[in-house]
């Protein structure tokens, strides 16, 4: 099963990448430019020194090459991706949105205006079956991720209205080292983890560090 990046060239991208890949799956990271693809392809592959297991090309050919597909691109330009990439891909590929609606007004964080009631939701309403996607690692700083030597020593939160889609986004989070996965129910929980994520951001701002995260105890 081959796993598809889109907008796979940023920081966030290239962790998630490099993490899927240093699991042992297939990666394919997407740019709009082939060049740009390649050679963040090339430059992770070196990373991880033990073969080539991921590949560049064009967002929309991703798109049609992998079962699942992450959505790295920073929100704003996350629905234009999406609209672009959707006639491409199969229709029962499952897309797993890990951006987060955020904007900087003087020094602070603030969650930006939609047009539904998360950014999930809205991502989700632009495809031609919704429960397709799935939210995932909203709450997972993105430099933390490219920092691969070091376990995530977090929960993943995950929501969707696709038990199956869940489980399976679940699965290959699972192999990170360090991570568990907690099923955080329906799509509309988006809601809350986009908010937990926008507290996690002003907290490391405000306390000058960069991998605070969350871990439920109890559970």
């Amino acid at each position: 099963m081959k796993l598809g990046v889109l907008a796979g060239t940023g920081q966030e991208g290239r962790g998630i990448a490099l993490r899927l890949a240093k699991a042992g799956c297939e990666v394919l990271v997407g740019s709009r430019r082939r060049s740009r693809a390649a050679g963040t392809a090339s430059e992770l592959n070196r990373l991880l020194g033990d073969g080539a297991r991921i590949r560049g090309a064009l967002n929309q050919e991703v798109a049609a090459r992998s079962a699942v597909l992450f959505v790295a691109s920073p929100f704003a330009a996350a629905g234009d991706l999406v609209a672009r990439c959707s006639p491409h891909a199969a229709p029962e590929a499952t897309w797993v949105d890990v951006t987060v609606p955020v904007s900087f007004d003087s020094g602070r964080v603030r969650l930006t205006s939609l047009e539904a009631p998360s950014g999930s939701e809205q991502l989700a309403a632009a495809l031609p079956v919704p429960d397709v996607l799935v939210a995932a690692l909203k709450t997972v700083p993105a430099r933390l991720l490219g920092e691969v030597a070091a376990p995530l020593d977090c929960d993943v939160f995950i929501c969707g209205d696709s038990v199956r889609r869940k489980c399976e986004v679940a699965q290959l989070l699972s192999a990170w080292p360090g991570v568990r996965t907690v099923d955080a129910g329906p799509l509309e929980v988006a809601r809350t983890l986009e908010r937990m994520s926008a507290l996690l951001i002003g907290i490391n701002r405000r306390y000058r560090v960069h991998g605070s995260r969350f871990r439920v105890v109890g559970l």
